[in-house]
């Protein structure tokens, strides 16, 4: 695997602790964040904690999201990935083994929804009790939906890979507060 460096700051926010899934320590995420990315795109990438991160102007970027409904009545928790185009199209070329410039639309949509899987599962799988929550299906979703998303819910946690102020991977949870934002994907 190749190192491609890494870009991050870490910027204090107000912390949500009602959230009603516990997670475990923001910092044994990013640790499991790392090798996640490397196994998706073969590049090992740095995660940090960081602010809330809204999709930029004038860029392609995925934005994908996971909806993770808690069986125990306390509600529906959604896990975002926003990445970068080009992080996007290295994460297909390595899955599909395609060289540059020849990935299709389906591949990068294949490959945008299993980085959200991926990434998810390692923010997830910390949760006490696994069996009373209801993993859904990643799907992707417009920039107005995503921003509707961070209108609708309390962050709970936003880790960051970036290199030189591009080249964005950013992996968010949410605690939803109106579900009917994300019912169309339960």
């Amino acid at each position: 695997m190749s190192q491609v460096g890494s870009g991050f700051g870490l910027i204090p926010r107000e912390s949500f602790l009602t959230f009603a899934m516990p997670l475990i320590p923001v910092e044994n995420i990013a640790n499991q964040l790392e090798p996640a990315w490397a196994f998706l795109s073969g590049h090992l990438r740095h995660f940090a904690p960081a602010g809330v991160q809204m999709p930029r102007a004038g860029e392609t970027e995925h934005r994908v999201v996971l909806p993770v409904k808690l069986m125990d009545g306390h509600g529906l928790v959604a896990v975002g990935v926003m990445l970068d185009d080009d992080q996007a199209e290295a994460v297909a070329r390595y899955m599909f083994g395609q060289p540059e410039g020849e990935i299709c639309p389906a591949d990068l949509q294949d490959a945008c929804l299993e980085t959200c899987n991926v990434l998810a599962s390692s923010v997830i799988k910390g949760y006490e009790h696994p069996d009373v929550i209801d993993i859904g299906l990643p799907q992707s979703v417009s920039a107005r939906t995503y921003a509707d998303l961070q209108n609708h819910a309390n962050v709970r946690v936003t880790l960051m890979s970036e290199i030189d102020h591009e080249h964005r991977i950013v992996v968010t949870v949410f605690d939803v507060k109106d579900q009917s934002v994300l019912e169309s994907y339960l």
